[in-house]
Parts: structure tokens; C-alpha cells; sequence
């Protein structure tokens, strides 16, 4: 005998309600490792109330109302570390801004220094040439006066009230010195450094009128002492005279070499 249309229907309506009731407890159980109870509301994205009472589609409400919430805080917090970037990307870019400047002023720093290096560099072998044309006339000149002119030694030499016997070799040189530069002083003539060689030839006449003079005397002084043989010493001291005439033709030393 067949159930009646009603108790048929009453049995589906139990099994329907049996069933959404394991389907609730299923996914409570499956939800407990996400949801919390209000004993630990800190660590719960879904709030469960302590009877258990709530429906399935109450917790489909609640899990869908706290995943907003929670996409909401994130969005929030990554619009917070986003703008805290964008504001340290600024920051950045200023100070690259400002790197790029002093880069700036450092390559047109390089550059100036660059061009007053150039222009000292410049100068500096310009001064060089003429430090060493200035040494090269200054050796010229120096060689120049070691010819044709007597050192302050020589010419003190030459004008002293006597002549010792220790010092009449040095009086010869000086002599036999003046004489070989009136020699050199025809190169000048020859030339064309006439003036210069005219002053030359007054100077180291004056020289040799004031050594001859003291060479003179001298020598007249040692003729009175000679007895016997002559000393080398006086035969090369009137071998010096005979070049001066008037010091020479007159004094009769020429009978003493004899």
C-alpha cells in the first residue's frame, strides 16, 4: 500500500531540512580553521555566536560582509604603502635632481679647469723656451767675460803696491793674460763688434800700463841683487817687458840677459 501525497511530501521536507542541517555543520566544521568565537575576535575574519545557532546562509552573509571588510583593510594599507613609496620615489628623484646638478657643476668646474690648465701649460712652455734662451745668452755672456775681461783677483793683482816673490808667477799669468785677450780682441774687430772691442782694448791697456809699471820696478829691484847667475823669474819678467818699449829699450835689462 502506497504512502499517502501528503506524509510524501512531509518526508522530503525532513530529509531536505536533515540535509541543510549537515550541509551547516559541514561547513561550520570547515570554517573553524578561518572563523574564531567572540572569545578571540582579533584573529577571526567570521564571528560565530556561541550557541552555534546561525544559519548557513547567515554565515554566508557574515564570511561575505568580513571579506569585503578585509579586502577593504588591505586595499587601505596597500594605498598607504603605496603613497609611502610614491613618497620616497619622490624623495629619490629630488635628490638624483640634485646629484645631476652638482654633476653639472662639476663637469663645468672640470671644464674650466680644463681650459686654465691648457692656457697655464701654455704659458708655462712659453716661459720655459725663454728661461732656456735666457740661460743660453747668459752662458754666452758668462763665457763671453771669462775671454775677454780679468776677474777682481787678477786685477788687484795687477795694482799692488808690490809684488812678492811668493806671488810673481800669479803676476806673470795675469800679464801673459791681458796680453792673450788684446789677442782675442781682433776676433770682435773681425766681427763687427767694433765698440765693444775698443772699449776692451782701453780697459785692458789701463790694465797693462798699471802691471807693467810694478813689473818694472820690480824687476829694476832685483837687477840690483843679482850677483852671478840670473833666476828664471827675472829673465821671464823682462821677457815680458821687452813687449812694452818704453819700459824695455831704456832700462838696459837687455844687457843682464846678456
Amino acid at each position: 500500500m502506497s504512502t499517502p501525497a501528503p506524509a510524501a511530501a512531509l518526508q522530503n521536507r525532513v530529509h531536505k531540512l536533515l540535509n541543510s542541517r549537515a550541509e551547516l555543520e559541514a561547513t561550520k566544521a570547515l570554517l573553524r580553521t578561518i572563523v574564531s568565537n567572540e572569545s578571540s575576535p582579533a584573529t577571526s575574519i567570521v564571528k560565530m555566536d556561541a550557541s552555534g545557532a546561525s544559519t548557513l546562509a547567515t554565515l554566508r552573509r557574515s564570511l561575505r560582509s568580513s571579506l569585503e571588510h578585509q579586502q577593504l583593510a588591505l586595499a587601505e594599507l596597500a594605498l598607504d604603502n603605496l603613497n609611502a613609496t610614491i613618497e620616497r620615489i619622490s624623495k629619490l628623484a629630488s635628490e638624483v635632481d640634485a646629484l645631476d646638478m652638482k654633476c653639472d657643476q662639476v663637469h663645468k668646474y672640470l671644464e674650466t679647469t680644463k681650459r686654465d690648465t691648457e692656457q697655464v701649460q701654455t704659458e708655462a712652455a712659453t716661459l720655459a723656451t725663454e728661461r732656456d734662451k735666457a740661460q743660453q745668452e747668459c752662458k754666452e755672456a758668462r763665457n763671453f767675460l771669462n775671454r775677454y775681461q780679468l776677474t777682481d783677483e787678477e786685477v788687484r793683482t795687477l795694482y799692488a803696491e808690490q809684488i812678492a816673490d811668493e806671488d810673481v808667477e800669479d803676476y806673470f799669468s795675469t800679464l801673459e793674460r791681458v796680453k792673450q785677450i788684446k789677442a782675442d780682441c781682433k776676433e770682435l774687430f773681425a766681427t763687427g763688434e767694433v765698440n765693444c772691442g775698443l772699449e776692451l782694448l782701453d780697459t785692458l791697456g789701463k790694465y797693462q800700463e798699471a802691471g807693467f809699471k810694478r813689473l818694472y820696478q820690480w824687476t829694476a829691484k832685483k837687477c840690483t841683487e843679482v850677483d852671478g847667475d840670473t833666476c828664471n823669474s827675472l829673465h821671464r819678467a823682462i821677457a815680458l817687458l821687452s813687449d812694452h818699449t818704453e819700459f824695455y829699450k831704456y832700462s838696459g835689462f837687455n844687457s843682464i840677459l846678456c
